[in-house]
């Protein structure tokens, strides 16, 4: 399995969506939800309710997990994936000034990750593959940016 280490606004912007929704502030998500609560400014009563809304869509999912999985790689094919892609449109200018803020770091974190020898972790990355669906195998799907993203997280 080949590595692409990319980083992606859109898997970034999820990421964000549903840490402020502050449905699973467990760790390493509570870091997460702290940071993005206090650094967001001035948000509006139809953004809180789009994030309250994302929030609850996830509690109520059977699988959290994979409609996550569908927003960070771009397959929206659940239909809580959908709705929360709807939802989170009004977040775009919360997430644009953390994600100018970011962007330069992310990417000094993915060029120094291309670095790496990373063939040692060919079977966890696999199974991390096969957990989020991929099932073509050979070939299989790289792990790129689309699947797996270096996204902002603050301790």
């Amino acid at each position: 399995m080949n590595l692409d280490i990319t980083v992606s606004m859109d898997t970034c912007f999820y990421y964000l969506a549903q840490a402020i929704s502050g449905w699973n502030i467990y760790s390493p998500e509570a870091k997460s939800y702290r940071y993005y609560q206090h650094s967001l400014n001035n948000v509006s009563e139809s953004q809180q309710h789009s994030i309250d809304a994302i929030k609850a869509i996830l509690e109520m999912s059977l699988d959290p997990r994979r409609v996550l999985a569908e927003l960070y790689t771009g397959n929206h094919d659940r239909d809580e994936a959908k709705q929360i892609t709807e939802l989170a449109r009004l977040l775009r200018d919360l997430f644009a000034p953390i994600w100018q803020e970011s962007l330069s770091e992310l990417e000094i974190w993915a060029r120094s990750l291309k670095k790496m020898r990373l063939k040692s972790f060919t079977p966890s990355m696999q199974q991390i593959v096969n957990f989020l669906g991929a099932t073509s195998d050979p070939p299989a799907p790289p792990v790129s940016c689309n699947s797996r993203h270096i996204c902002p997280q603050f301790s």
